[in-house]
């Protein structure tokens, strides 16, 4: 499964709450959760402190 949820040219989707990423990507919140972690874990996702998810920076290698 990959972050298409998080590729979007608009400014105003690039940062989004957990809710926003289930609903966007059509899978439950639990399961949004658990690979929020597991990309979070690689520095693929990032979360900002107001909550907000982003997506990171990870290179290759």
């Amino acid at each position: 499964m990959t972050a298409y949820w998080l590729e979007d040219d608009d400014a105003d989707l690039r940062a989004q709450t957990l809710a926003e990423l289930a609903q966007r990507s059509s899978i439950p919140r639990s399961r949004a959760l658990r690979l929020a972690r597991s990309l979070m874990e690689v520095g693929a996702l990032e979360r900002l402190d107001d909550g907000r998810f982003v997506a990171g920076e990870v290179s290759a290698g």
